[in-house]
């Protein structure tokens, strides 16, 4: 059988049916694995980025306190003794 060159061409080219699936298929699979470590790695740099966004919360209010001559030296915190009974 006798195949014409236009359509020996249009055939050449394409994608079954089921190669479009399987691809799909392992588009799908990758992307369950990705997504939950992805998840995580959103939630960390959000945790991060309010970690920064305290730390110069704190900078800026030490920085108010110098400028206004409120600076002081923190005092310690007193220690807590705990002493066990003699059994």
């Amino acid at each position: 059988m006798k195949i014409s060159g236009r359509t020996a061409r249009l055939t050449a080219h394409a994608f079954t049916l089921i190669e479009l699936i399987l691809v799909l298929a392992l588009l799908v699979v990758m992307a369950a694995l990705v997504l939950p470590r992805m998840s995580g790695f959103v939630q960390g740099r959000a945790l991060d980025s309010e970690a920064r966004r305290l730390l110069a919360l704190m900078h800026g209010t030490q920085s108010r306190a110098v400028s206004e001559g409120m600076a002081r030296k923190p005092r310690r915190a007193a220690r807590t003794v705990i002493r066990r009974r003699k059994t």
